[in-house]
């Protein structure tokens, strides 16, 4: 009878033991996946700060490169073949990075908020004559206030400036050429007049309807991957867009700030 209750009690023993070590077990199992989900978290935390950086770094020699053509006086065309499709690699090998630029866009589209303006230079490089502009994907009425003006980077701007208001939708506006001045270059202020301006396209067409394509900014985009071509490799990417010609209105060279009252002499 005391043999029978010690072989129990033993039994029970190693039950008890089995039950406790795949506890043991478990728990040591569930904190091992916390774990290596922290570390894959900051790994991938670590690889996209690195992959970020990377974008910019590309955005940024992409900046200097379309000075340096503006400076030597070539083309957004130049500008474009210089920097479109250029990559490269820092740290090993291990960071790379990838950039596209485009210059021309068959419409702008606008998203404002109700008084915010933007400012485009409309000009065609192989001479077409800007004649016509129009606003579509919009309903009755665009909520938009068109300004414009003639400019040239070396004649300045036009001192004759017009204005369209109310902007229909899907309607031709002419474009009125200054006396005087380039026939072949603008610069127009699209403001949202009543209400915000959402998802609208702006276009712009020569007196007997052929499209022009915009060139009047440059959009580059960088992809920075780290680390290069690895199983676990994070990416980002960074898009600017910036105008080509200058002087634009709404863009200067600097800005003046004060806590007081400033006068122009």
């Amino acid at each position: 009878m005391i043999k029978n209750f010690q072989k129990n009690q033993a039994g029970a023993t190693l039950i008890l033991a089995i039950l406790t070590m795949a506890a043991i077990t478990a728990v040591a199992v569930a904190i091992s996946v916390l774990i290596l989900n922290e570390v894959i978290t900051t790994r991938g935390i670590t690889y996209s700060v690195k992959s970020f950086y990377s974008a910019e770094a590309a955005t940024e020699q992409a900046l200097w490169k379309v000075r340096d053509v503006q400076l030597s006086g070539g083309t957004i065309e130049d500008a474009e073949a210089v920097i479109d499709g250029m990559n490269g690699t820092l740290e090993d090998s291990r960071v790379s990075w990838e950039r596209t630029a485009i210059h021309k866009k068959e419409s702008i589209s606008l998203n404002l908020v109700q008084d915010e303006s933007v400012f485009l230079n409309v000009y065609d490089e192989g001479g077409l004559v800007p004649g016509i502009f129009r606003i579509e994907d919009c309903p009755l009425i665009a909520n938009v206030e068109a300004t414009w003006s003639g400019w040239d980077p070396a004649l300045g701007f036009s001192d004759q400036t017009y204005k369209q208001y109310p902007v229909a939708c899907d309607t031709d506006y002419t474009i009125t050429q200054p006396v005087g001045h380039n026939q072949n270059k603008f610069s127009f202020q699209l403001r949202a007049f009543d209400n915000s301006v959402v998802d609208k396209e702006f276009i712009i067409k020569t007196v007997a309807g052929v499209p022009i394509e915009i060139p009047s900014e440059i959009q580059i985009i960088s992809t920075g991957e780290y680390p290069k071509g690895g199983a676990y490799s994070a990416a980002q990417a960074i898009q600017v867009n910036f105008p080509w010609l200058l002087p634009i209105s709404g863009v200067y060279s600097y800005v003046l700030f004060s806590d007081s009252e400033l006068n122009k002499d």
